[in-house]
C-alpha cells in the first residue's frame, strides 16, 4: 500500500506542474492578444513636375461671336500654387436672350476615359438683370442649343441670376480619351441691365 502511493505522488506532482504551465501559457497569449500594436512599412515617393495636362479646355467655335472671349493665360491660388484658371468673357447684348453652342470645349487627353461635371458655381458683382445658364455637352457635335434636344447636354446646367447661384453643380458625363465635349451658354440681358457680374466654376473629372 505504502509503495503504491509512494509511486502515485510523483505523478500527481508532474501533472500539476504542466497544467501550471500551460495555464501559464494560455495567460501569457492572452496577455499579447489583448495590447495595441503598431506596425510600421516605409516608402518613398518622388513627385516629378513638367508633364503636360490630360484634361484640358480649348476655344470652342463661339467665340467668334462678337462680346465672347476664350483666355487660357489666367491663374489662381490652389493650396498656395498658381494653377491655371481659364477667363470666359460674355458680352450680353441688352434687352436679348442668347444661345450658344460651344463656347468652350473640355477635352480629354488622358489615356483613360473621364467622368466630367462643372461643380462649386460661384458668383460676386452686379447681377441685376442678368441671367447666366452653362451647360455641359453630353455629346462632341450637339445639332442645336442646350435644353433643346434632348440626349445633347446635362439637364442640370450651372444657373446664375440676381440672388443666385440657384444651381451651382452640373451632372456629370463620360468624356472617352482622345474627344472633347462642348459647354454651351444661355446669357439673358435685361434692357436696362449695367455693370459687371462675375461667375467661377471648376471643372472636375475622375476616372470612374
Amino acid at each position: 500500500m505504502s509503495g503504491t502511493a509512494t509511486t502515485e505522488a510523483p505523478r500527481k506532482r508532474r501533472l500539476k506542474r504542466k497544467m501550471a504551465a500551460i495555464a501559464a501559457g494560455l495567460v501569457s497569449i492572452g496577455g499579447v492578444a489583448g495590447a495595441s500594436v503598431l506596425v510600421q512599412n516605409f516608402m518613398a515617393a518622388e513627385f516629378n513636375a513638367g508633364a503636360p495636362p490630360c484634361l484640358i479646355k480649348v476655344p470652342g467655335s463661339d467665340v467668334a461671336f462678337d462680346g465672347f472671349a476664350f483666355d487660357a493665360t489666367g491663374t489662381t491660388i490652389v493650396d498656395g500654387v498658381a494653377v491655371t484658371q481659364e477667363v470666359v468673357t460674355i458680352d450680353g447684348l441688352t434687352g436679348d436672350k442668347v444661345w450658344s453652342q460651344d463656347v468652350y470645349r473640355v477635352q480629354n487627353d488622358c489615356t483613360v476615359d473621364l467622368d466630367v461635371a462643372i461643380v462649386s458655381g460661384a458668383q460676386s458683382g452686379d447681377w441685376a438683370e442678368k441671367y447666366l445658364e452653362v451647360w455641359l455637352g453630353d455629346t462632341a457635335a450637339p445639332t442645336d442649343y442646350p435644353g433643346i434636344v434632348a440626349g445633347e447636354y446635362d439637364t442640370a446646367p450651372l444657373v446664375f441670376e440676381a440672388g443666385g447661384p440657384t444651381n451651382a453643380t452640373t451632372g456629370t458625363v463620360t468624356v472617352p480619351a482622345g474627344t472633347s465635349v462642348p459647354v454651351g451658354l444661355i446669357v439673358t440681358t435685361g434692357s436696362a441691365a449695367v455693370g459687371t457680374g462675375d461667375a467661377t466654376w471648376t471643372v472636375q473629372a475622375e476616372m470612374p
